[in-house]
């Protein structure tokens, strides 16, 4: 007994000394979006819904490209577990030429989308601003995804604390780019929206350069080369890349389709007015940052139960599938209060348009009532990725969201005449559903 308690404990550290320079970096690159986002309330609710309806957009495309670089994280953490240095390469080489095929087919994609926000119904005013957002932020995806590549392969390596500085370097650069494009100081033009998207690019590119700078010593002390030469002779093997879009493309599609269900309500919320836009952006981009929370806990719950099936401990894995569930679930708690508690000061913080606060009043208690859940699904998502197991967790987000959740939200918002907190209603139901679904199937499949 004494010896399964110290296990506890010394994965529950193991777990939290990986997940929180994580969770901070994912708070960074979320606390980017909410500065792009407090900028653009200071210059109209147009603008925040425009930005709102162009992000909606802009991070499912990015997500489901991002859910397929998740693939690589069974692969790099067993390949860690095991100390196999020629499999870690292989996979990071993989995932650079992944990160090149995603960028061909979503950048024009988004591009596309950009000209026609009107073909979904969107007001033509906030279509306007959402295409002149959209199309610079198109062209930070690349370098997006090849960071993210990089954030995956040090994470295997248990070496996430650096990326968290960056992020923090990040925002501020993102701040500063945001305030000079958007208002225009220093003789630089008033650039709007627009000049939002510029920011993201500058400090994308940032961002990556930082990152091959900071790890390339690192990088040799692993493997006895240097990243840029590594780099330079990037070879593809199919069978790999085979193996990583088996492993990337459900968690690609189960992105999709959770984002995908959020982008839903951010259309029809740009069919019902300027107020539900900008209230429906404000409280979606709360959420997300409280979502970062167990969101980056589940990249570590990933990784070390990757690393312990590398190392054929598959009932120390099960373990940290358990702890990080328990780990989530007491911080969505947290978060959950805060929204019930202190509504109106967090409303405050992002408008003070008396129809925008009034909306986002109506939304917050829903909100509220799927965080515990959302922060469960998310991390057994990690758990079940870890084991190499991703088509599980997509299975559930389509049940849960589209067969249950989003059913709902179109009754209770035209049928029950709920509007918009209808809307986010059934993706509550969605929520709820998917990580029910998750819980009895890790229950059922992970006995060793």
């Amino acid at each position: 007994m004494l010896i399964r308690v110290n296990i506890k404990w010394t994965e529950l550290r193991e777990l939290l000394r990986l997940a929180i320079p994580i969770i901070l970096a994912f708070i960074g690159t979320m606390t980017m979006g909410l500065v792009d986002t407090l900028v653009a309330s200071r210059d109209s609710a147009l603008t925040v819904a425009g930005i709102g309806t162009g992000h909606a957009i802009f991070l499912t495309i990015s997500m489901v490209a991002t859910g397929a670089i998740l693939g690589l994280d069974p692969f790099l953490a067993r390949a860690v577990g095991s100390n196999d240095s020629p499999q870690q390469l292989k996979f990071l080489s993989q995932g650079i030429i992944l990160t090149l095929f995603l960028s061909l087919v979503a950048v024009p994609c988004l591009i596309l989308i950009s000209y026609h926000f009107d073909s979904f119904g969107v007001k033509a005013d906030v279509a306007e601003v959402a295409g002149d957002y959209l199309i610079p932020s198109a062209l930070s995806l690349p370098v997006t995804l090849l960071f993210i590549v990089g954030q995956r392969f040090w994470q295997a390596q248990h070496h996430a604390g650096p990326i968290a500085i960056m992020m923090i370097v990040s925002n501020l650069i993102n701040f500063i780019a945001d305030w000079l494009l958007v208002s225009g100081s220093f003789g630089i033009p008033m650039f709007g929206a627009e000049g939002i998207g510029w920011a993201t690019v500058i400090t994308r590119i940032i961002s990556l350069m930082m990152l091959l700078i900071w790890y390339d010593k690192p990088f040799r002390a692993l493997f006895h080369c240097s990243f840029w030469r590594f780099s330079s002779w990037l070879v593809q093997d199919a069978e790999a890349f085979r193996s990583l879009l088996k492993k990337g493309g459900p968690v690609a599609i189960q992105n999709g389709l959770e984002l995908g269900a959020f982008s839903l309500v951010s259309l029809l919320a740009g069919t019902m007015g300027v107020n539900e836009v900008a209230a429906h952006q404000i409280v979606f981009m709360i959420a997300s940052l409280t979502f970062n929370l167990p969101l980056g806990l589940s990249s570590a719950v990933s990784v070390r139960i990757g690393y312990h099936c590398g190392r054929a401990q598959l009932q120390t894995a099960r373990l940290i599938g358990v702890l990080g569930v328990g780990l989530s679930a007491g911080m969505m708690m947290l978060s959950a209060l805060t929204f019930l508690l202190f509504p109106v000061y967090i409303a405050k913080l992002f408008t003070d348009n008396l129809g925008v606060i009034e909306i986002i009043l109506l939304l917050f208690p829903v909100c509220a009532a799927f965080q515990i859940f959302d922060g469960i699904q998310v991390v057994l998502a990690g758990a079940f990725r870890g084991f190499g197991q991703t088509v599980i967790p997509m299975r559930a987000n389509l049940i849960g969201h589209y067969f249950i959740g989003l059913p709902l939200g179109l009754l209770f918002s035209y049928h029950y005449n709920l509007g918009l907190q209808g809307l986010w209603i059934g993706l509550c139901f969605g929520l709820i559903s998917t990580s029910m679904l998750l819980a009895i199937t890790w229950k059922t499949t992970t006995k060793f």
